[in-house]
């Protein structure tokens, strides 16, 4: 029997993939695509890399100011203020107690007279007579029509209503109050702990017109002077001590006139013409210039603390002399009290730089007075 074999049983025909054909065009796209590639990584990293660089030396530069900062702050904490205008002295830590301690040419130091307080600054006269004058007190007049109003330390700045008894001897000529900046001295008053602290013997006075600065003062000064009797030795060594135990600012009664300390003075700026020209003329016969006095009484018996450059024994010491006693009344309001004179329909006022028959100059008026110590 013949067999039979169908196509169905015949071996399946494995037929062969066409074979892919890579043009040179495709390939030299790729080979293209490829070196892009490797082009644009390679600039990435450069940036990179040039950031990083850029990043650090801001960095750098950052930290550099701020250890320039740190260290000008840790210097700034470390060494005392300096006044911008004037020399200065060494650290506060060691500052002399006085002017009379430095050696060095005038200007603004620091000192201590207390060991137990910090120093402060405060100015020394280094030029006259050899020197180690310590500013210890300025007394400025804020407003001459202001009277019994705020800010006149060197007399009653209260006035009225208190008993004439009860404020005896608690003004700022007599107590240990301190106050104001040595480094604002044209423009307040100013007293520091040396007032009555540092012993001396004689006193400086400086007048300074307010329109002066730290480093012109010294130089526009229009007046300067200073005794050479040792007033302040002979009354305790202090001001303080002077005028709390030998001419205290209290009441004495109607027409009572003390002339009880009063010293010579020597000129280094100025003389007794200059002095002179600037007393109110109704003053003039009363008037001794030369001389630097320690209270005078007005004609109702209120003190004024200090008549500089003169002597005067009679009349309105208020016309001439400066500050006065907290003594409870109107009349001793006022650092320069009667220094802006009277005026009215027969008597005219004082000008720029000449007196009227009971005011002062103008110049005078609008300058302050320092007090030194030695």
């Amino acid at each position: 029997m013949d067999v039979m074999y169908s196509a169905d049983n015949d071996y399946d025909t494995v037929e062969p993939k066409p074979s892919r054909t890579v043009s040179t065009e495709h390939l030299a796209a790729e080979v293209q695509w490829g070196t892009s590639t490797q082009k644009i990584e390679t600039i990435f990293w450069k940036i990179v890399i040039i950031m990083t660089a850029v990043f650090a030396f801001v960095a750098l530069i950052l930290a550099g100011i701020s250890h320039q900062a740190f260290e000008n702050r840790s210097k700034a904490v470390a060494s005392p203020k300096q006044d911008p205008a004037l020399p200065s002295s060494a650290n506060s830590v060691n500052s002399p107690r006085s002017c009379r301690d430095i050696k060095g040419k005038s200007g603004m130091y620091q000192i201590q007279p207390d060991s137990y307080l910090p120093a402060y600054f405060t100015y020394c006269d280094m030029a006259t007579n050899g020197g180690g004058w310590t500013l210890v007190a300025a007394v400025h007049e804020n407003n001459i029509k202001g009277k019994c109003t705020k800010g006149d330390l060197w007399s009653s700045d209260q006035g009225y209503g208190y008993s004439r008894n009860t404020y005896n001897g608690t003004g700022n000529w007599e107590n240990i109050n301190t106050f104001g900046d040595a480094r604002n001295l044209l423009n307040g008053d100013y007293k520091n702990s040396a007032y009555f602290n540092v012993k001396a013997s004689d006193v400086l006075i400086w007048h300074v017109p307010n329109n002066a600065t730290l480093s012109t003062m010294s130089s526009k000064a229009f007046l300067k002077y200073y005794t050479t009797d040792g007033v302040l030795q002979r009354h305790g060594g202090t001001l303080r001590t002077l005028y709390r135990d030998s001419a205290p600012l209290s009441h004495a009664g109607s027409y009572r006139f003390h002339t009880l300390i009063a010293s010579p003075i020597t000129y280094t700026v100025g003389d007794n013409d200059k002095v002179m020209s600037a007393i109110p003329t109704r003053l003039i016969p009363y008037v001794t210039p030369g001389m630097l006095q320690f209270r005078a009484f007005d004609p109702y018996g209120y003190p004024n603390a200090l008549c500089p450059g003169v002597q005067i024994t009679r009349g309105d010491s208020t016309r001439v002399c400066i500050g006065g006693g907290v003594t409870g009344s109107s009349r001793t309001c006022g650092d320069f009290l009667g220094w802006d004179g009277t005026s009215g329909r027969y008597i005219s006022p004082p000008t720029m730089n000449n007196p009227s028959i009971t005011g002062r100059p103008l110049y005078y008026v609008d300058s302050s007075i320092f007090i030194f110590t030695r």
